[in-house]
C-alpha cells in the first residue's frame, strides 16, 4: 500500500500503523487462529473485522463490517521481534470498501492513492 511513511521500524512505527487504522475502522477485533513456532520464527493466522467507519486511501467511510485474513511470520532474538513478513488479502478488504459501481465512489477514490488502481479493481470483480 502506497503509504507515506515506514510502519514497519520500532514500536513508534506500530503505534502509528494502529492509530492508521483505528482512523478508519471502529469496533476493531483480531482473533487469532492458529499459532505454529519452530525455533526462533513464529507463524501467526489471523482475522481482523471492524467498522469501515472513517476515510481509508481516499474511499469514504463505507460504515459496513470488513472482514480481511492474513497471515504474520515473525522471527525473534533474545525476546524481541527483528524481522517479519506479512501477507494478508489487502484486494478483499479494498473490494468490500468500494462503493457497488458508483460513480461517486470512483471520484473518491480516484483522488486518493487507490485512484490509479480503481479501473483494474473493478475489472476484477
Amino acid at each position: 500500500m502506497p503509504f507515506a511513511t515506514d510502519f514497519v521500524r520500532g514500536p513508534d512505527a506500530m503505534r502509528q500503523l494502529v492509530l492508521f487504522y483505528h482512523l478508519a475502522f471502529s469496533d476493531i477485533r483480531m482473533t487469532v487462529d492458529q499459532v505454529i513456532a519452530e525455533g526462533d520464527t513464529v507463524a501467526v493466522r489471523w482475522t481482523g473485522k471492524g467498522r469501515h467507519s472513517g476515510e481509508l486511501l481516499g474511499l469514504p467511510a463505507a460504515r459496513g463490517e470488513t472482514v480481511t485474513n492474513g497471515i504474520d511470520f515473525l522471527r525473534f532474538d533474545h525476546g524481541q521481534i527483528v524481522e517479519g513478513w506479512v501477507v494478508w488479502d489487502i484486494l478483499s478488504l479494498i473490494e468490500q470498501l468500494l462503493p457497488p459501481d458508483s460513480e461517486a465512489g470512483d471520484r473518491a477514490a480516484a483522488s486518493g492513492p487507490l485512484g490509479e488502481f480503481l479501473p483494474l479493481l473493478k475489472r476484477l470483480r
